[in-house]
């Protein structure tokens, strides 16, 4: 989906979420729990690359109302990526920042911080032209620490911490 809306969302370019979609549906879409979650967050993520927020914002809605739904019965959250994340994720990928805020600000009482989230809510802040992005990249790093390898969120943070807002003039 990230890839379509990058393609601005062409029937073609949403082949492979809409064929993810119809996987989801053949292996229990139609009852609550994960799959259906995923199914809506796809379909949230299909609207978003064709820039359609309102239909977006019914999926998503839909998908964290039951994600909560299994979150108060003692179930986890979706795997990988909670509903909750997707949703910033997705608010941001269309530049509401404030419902993107909202988004990840739930997303933590619901599925506790996590380093996505910091990613996040990174961004928005770098988005909007906040000096805090700075510190928040930065604690991202701090996390990482020295693990191997360098996925893409730490090469943005590491390059985001090297920009001109970020380096601190020497005295």
């Amino acid at each position: 989906a990230r890839r379509a809306y990058a393609q601005g969302g062409s029937a073609e370019s949403l082949r492979p979420v809409q064929e993810a979609i119809a996987s989801l549906e053949r292996h229990g879409a139609d009852a609550p729990g994960p799959p259906r979650i995923a199914a809506l967050v796809l379909r949230a993520a299909s609207a978003a690359a064709q820039s359609e927020r309102d239909e977006m914002a019914l999926f998503l809605a839909e998908a964290i109302r039951l994600e909560a739904l299994q979150i108060a019965a003692g179930q986890p959250p979706a795997p990988i990526i909670s509903a909750h994340e997707a949703a910033g994720d997705l608010w941001l990928q269309v530049h509401r920042f404030d419902d993107a805020r909202r988004a990840y600000d739930e997303a933590v009482v619901q599925v506790g911080a996590n380093p996505r989230i910091a990613v996040g809510r990174a961004r928005i802040a770098a988005r909007s032209g906040d000096v805090a992005a700075c510190g928040v990249y930065r604690n991202l790093l701090d996390w990482w620490g020295k693990r191997p390898g360098e996925p893409p969120e730490i090469a943005e943070a590491r390059g985001y911490v090297l920009t001109p807002s970020c380096v601190q003039p020497r005295r």
